[in-house]
């Protein structure tokens, strides 16, 4: 399953927004710091609201903000609401489509049921508060690694 670049952008959104201690964010403002097509980030961003993800206040005072907490708000949400079909293959579908009338008896359904059913586990137990903390991590991580490295190159010369 490869998710549409679409859900890459309303993922950097959230995440972009839920990082943010302050409400409303202007929606120019948004699109720089995600580097979105400023037509994509509006389509996204309508579909987010309407999904009750986002808020949306349109005018010169407005501007976008989370519409709950970032610990209400899962990796699931968000993917579920931009993608349309987040089957990983055609026989977990609603329709079931098998060529081989097989789906009962087929070891590899099974096998991708259940990779199905871990992977949607997966994205329901992330919530965008701790992307949050993987990320002020993450940045912490990699500033201490440049600072050691300036050190060195101080040090050997």
């Amino acid at each position: 399953m490869r998710l549409h670049w679409e859900t890459d952008y309303a993922l950097r959104c959230v995440l972009c927004l839920a990082s943010r201690e302050s409400g409303m964010v202007r929606a120019t403002e948004l699109v720089r710091d995600i580097a979105a097509p400023e037509y994509v980030a509006r389509k996204m961003i309508t579909r987010l609201s309407a999904a009750g993800i986002l808020q949306a206040k349109p005018g010169p005072k407005g501007g976008v903000c989370l519409a709950k907490s970032p610990e209400k708000i899962s990796v699931y949400d968000v993917v579920s609401c931009i993608e349309r079909d987040l089957c990983i293959n055609r026989c977990l579908g609603e329709e079931g489509t098998c060529t081989r009338n097989a789906i009962s008896t087929c070891s590899v359904h099974r096998y991708l049921q259940k990779l199905q059913s871990d992977m949607e586990a997966s994205m329901r137990e992330m919530t965008f508060d701790k992307l949050v903390k993987q990320n002020a991590s993450g940045k912490s991580a990699q500033i201490k690694s440049l600072k050691t490295e300036q050190a060195e190159k101080i040090g050997a010369t």
